[in-house]
């Protein structure tokens, strides 16, 4: 079955938003944060100013990044696995 055209509407690129990142308070309470806009003086977000609170942003985004934690029972275990496979 050939693949279905699609209208080219939905093809063109849009361009993307830029990445917006929760003040510490509302990453700790896993809360919307609604950051101002990019040219205000006052960095506060809306839950913060409703609180009073400092509001702080991290400097840089944690998306995807991950502590690889290394294992060497894990590591052993493959090891012994994989011998045992070549032996047989």
């Amino acid at each position: 079955m050939p693949p279905v055209p699609r209208p080219s509407s939905l093809i063109e690129d849009s361009p993307k938003k830029p990445l917006t990142l929760a003040c510490f308070f509302c990453r700790k309470r896993k809360i919307a944060c609604q950051s101002p806009p990019a040219n205000s003086l006052d960095r506060t977000c809306n839950q913060c100013a409703k609180r009073k609170l400092n509001c702080v942003y991290p400097a840089t985004s944690r998306r995807g990044v991950r502590p690889r934690v290394y294992d060497v029972g894990h590591d052993v275990r493959l090891s012994r696995a994989s011998a045992a496979q070549l032996s047989l």
